[in-house]
């Protein structure tokens, strides 16, 4: 058993790299991918905008670089939109086309709930993505997230509207889950 807590079978999790917003800048040469990730397709960024958003991001708290085992940048995780008063947040999770279904997402899910509601003292984890990205609505329901609602035609891309659909899970739903 591992006793390295940002560490789990597969990933672990670390600091922005400055080299990092190298990979982020070639995700945005696929743009279902981007759409399926922001909602929709933004205007080109440049590398100095990725740059700069590592740079912004190399000490924060909440925001990390995912690598596996043989220590491959796959992926980022985060938790944004703290609302100290209600003990909400949202997650958000992104592994690499190349390094997907392995499981490193599930995991990376469940390494950020199990810190933002076993050591932040969190209450309620809210997450969101829009319908095409059938793969997200999958590993949320697969980790234990409810759908909770949907916003109709809140989205548009590739000529349509697109539902986002929102997902929670509660401290308590997780550790029925988790900690049994």
């Amino acid at each position: 058993m591992n006793n390295y807590f940002w560490e789990s079978e597969h990933i672990r999790f670390r600091r922005f790299k400055e080299s990092d917003w190298e990979k982020l800048y070639e995700t945005q040469n696929d743009s279902h991918e981007v759409r399926c990730f922001e909602g929709g397709l933004e205007p080109l960024k440049t590398e100095a905008t990725y740059k700069q958003y590592i740079l912004d991001n190399l000490e924060s708290a909440y925001k990390y670089a995912i690598e596996d085992i043989d220590s491959n940048y796959v992926g980022t995780a985060s938790i944004s939109g703290i609302n100290p008063s209600a003990g909400t947040f949202y997650i958000t999770v992104q592994v690499f086309k190349e390094y997907r279904k392995r499981g490193y997402a599930k995991e990376a899910i469940k390494m950020m709930l199990n810190y933002a509601f076993n050591e932040l003292r969190l209450n309620k984890a809210n997450s969101e993505t829009i319908d095409i990205n059938y793969g997200s609505i999958k590993l949320h329901e697969s980790v234990g997230f409810t759908i909770e609602g949907t916003r109709r035609q809140n989205v548009f891309t590739e000529g349509k509207y697109h539902d986002e659909i929102l997902f929670g899970m509660t401290r308590d739903e997780y550790r029925k889950l988790y900690l049994l």
